[in-house]
């Protein structure tokens, strides 16, 4: 992480950029021999997972509702 960070800060000084974007990071990535991946969404995986845990949320919170409507 520290050789990629220190690659982003050269290239950054080298096209004289105040700020270190995703372009640089692609550009520092691919001096250190690797191949620039930027992925345009969320693996299926990762959203398939925010998805459940949001409905896991939000039919624990329907039932604790609907808990404290019928005892009163």
């Amino acid at each position: 992480m520290n050789i990629l960070c220190d690659h982003c800060l050269v290239v950054g000084y080298a096209d004289q950029q105040r700020r270190i974007d995703v372009d640089i990071v692609d550009q520092a990535i691919a001096a250190l021999g690797g191949a620039a991946r930027r992925p345009a969404r969320w693996p299926a995986s990762l959203a398939r997972a925010a998805w459940g845990r949001w409905l896991l949320g939000a039919v624990a919170a329907a039932v604790l509702a609907g808990r404290d409507l019928v005892l009163r």
